[in-house]
């Protein structure tokens, strides 16, 4: 991720995604694989964290342009 907000959504979730995959898969190689399942979200964390240019406001979904 290039944003601030995107990098610490993709730190803690590879972090929890380690937890679960040692806790419960008891791989030793937890970091590799969280790490992997982070990068193939990146672009999902990318499109919620992106800037929005100065001045514009977020529109909803619902609302027509």
């Amino acid at each position: 991720p290039l944003t601030k907000s995107g990098k610490a959504v993709f730190a803690v979730g590879c972090g929890l995604l380690t937890v679960l995959i040692r806790l419960q898969g008891s791989l030793p190689e937890g970091v590799s694989f969280a790490i992997i399942i982070m990068n193939i979200l990146v672009p999902l964390i990318e499109r919620v964290a992106r800037p929005l240019p100065f001045g514009e406001k977020r529109r909803l979904r619902h609302e027509k342009a």
